[in-house]
């Protein structure tokens, strides 16, 4: 049975059967090698003129040496070299040094079968060794007399060209079906990482947005007595949030979802000020078609949402600038609770998600509290190059972890009502 499926956009094709018919060519071309070999020696024993018992005999023991040889190339498909019995090689090695006094020469191509299934069975130095005994031990029976030393020479040439034929085989068959691994490897590697983005899209996605509906839920709510034409804005907002967060669904199973920076900053400062954050955005001269610009907002989403759900935040500050050829987004938010520091550095999956996609494009994503014991702040900071990189890194997993500082410092204020000060405590921007 063929299976097959596109594991990725790419569509990588992986046959399940593909191992199994590179062991079955490959032996098929060791029984051919050795079926001819065999058919030359019995002609030469039938041009003797020996008699039936006696070509039966050679038939058997052509037979027996055949499956023999078949044993060693089906062992060595299976297991590693070097992990093989060597009693099978022993009855080899007595079948094929028995007849030598009487064959000599045309058993050269019988000896190098014995030649490949020493190199085919064993591993290291040793397996050549022995290939190079028997290959001396065939010549030196071919010819009785030192005056037909030529014949002896082709009888070793025949003997290590058919060892070496055997191993060529082998060795392309082990290659061949590593390669097949590797590519089913490659294929399980690619539905995983389909799998990840579908659910890092996913959660980036539905986390924020049913936050913000949540969040304009609850506004609404208190709004019904006090304000009904407000409670019915808030609500009209939050059905809007979930529409449009339905057809974002959408791309996503379809791999076309690509975040606005631009909306995703009106969206925060519309769903901070439904909360009742005070909040403070700063983007002067951001190009918003940036080729960053998807990953950078699906970081504002995910510092927005974590302002929401882990912290008692009374203000918000949102700066997005560029400095030293890259681009800057810093999210500062104060009252976090006790379990961000922990619980978002180490163990967050959208924080981790969103580190794995700005390394991808060179950056790096650090969060950070700083402070008094009394009163903190906590900090997002994402960083990607201006300048988009040919050569995107290659990002494991496990290698892709946020970066994070829990020390606490000299409190700098972010208060917006102080708006003299530098929101993340670092050089002014001009025009901020």
């Amino acid at each position: 049975m063929v299976m097959s499926w596109n594991s990725s956009p790419k569509g990588i094709h992986v046959d399940a059967d593909v191992s199994t018919r590179v062991r079955r060519s490959a032996l098929g071309a060791i029984a051919g090698i050795s079926s001819i070999l065999s058919l030359n020696v019995l002609s030469a024993v039938l041009e003797r003129g020996t008699s039936v018992a006696v070509a039966l005999g050679v038939v058997v023991l052509l037979a027996v040496l055949l499956g023999l040889q078949t044993l060693h190339c089906f062992r060595a498909l299976r297991a590693s070299p070097g992990t093989l019995s060597v009693v099978p090689l022993l009855i080899q090695s007595i079948l094929t040094f028995a007849p030598l006094p009487v064959m000599r020469a045309e058993w050269a191509g019988i000896s190098g079968l014995l030649v490949g299934a020493f190199l085919v069975a064993l591993n290291g130095r040793y397996s050549w060794i022995l290939a190079g005994a028997v290959g001396v031990v065939q010549a030196s029976a071919a010819v009785p007399f030192p005056s037909e030393m030529h014949i002896s020479f082709l009888s070793l040439l025949i003997t290590f060209s058919t060892g070496l034929a055997v191993f060529g085989v082998m060795r392309l068959a082990r290659l061949a079906d590593r390669l097949h691994a590797a590519r089913q490897e490659d294929a399980q590697i690619a539905v995983i990482n389909e799998r990840l983005r579908f659910a890092r899209d996913l959660h980036d996605l539905v986390g924020y947005s049913l936050s913000t509906a949540a969040t304009k839920s609850e506004l609404a709510y208190r709004l019904i007595e006090r304000s009904p034409a407000g409670a019915r804005v808030e609500l009209s907002q939050a059905i809007e949030m979930i529409r449009g967060t339905h057809a974002e669904m959408r791309k996503v199973a379809h791999d076309h979802h690509h975040l606005s920076l631009e909306r995703e900053l009106e969206s925060a400062q519309s769903v901070l000020e439904a909360a009742g954050i005070e909040s403070r955005f700063s983007f002067i001269g951001v190009d918003f078609t940036h080729h960053s610009s998807s990953v950078l907002a699906a970081v504002l989403r995910e510092g927005i949402s974590n302002v929401l759900k882990h912290s008692a935040a009374s203000y918000c500050v949102v700066r997005l600038f560029h400095r030293n050829a890259s681009v800057r987004l810093v999210i500062i938010n104060d009252g976090p609770t006790l379990g961000v520091n922990g619980g978002v550095i180490s163990n967050g999956v959208g924080l981790r998600s969103l580190s794995e996609r700005v390394v991808a494009l060179r950056g790096s994503l650090d969060v950070s509290r700083r402070g008094s014991e009394d009163r903190q702040e906590f900090m997002l900071e994402a960083v990607v190059p201006d300048i988009p990189d040919r050569f995107p890194r290659i990002v494991r997993q496990d290698r892709a972890a946020v970066s994070g500082r829990s020390r606490l410092i000299a409190w700098t204020t972010s208060d917006p009502a102080l708006p003299h000060r530098d929101p993340d405590g670092v050089d002014p921007v001009p025009g901020a």
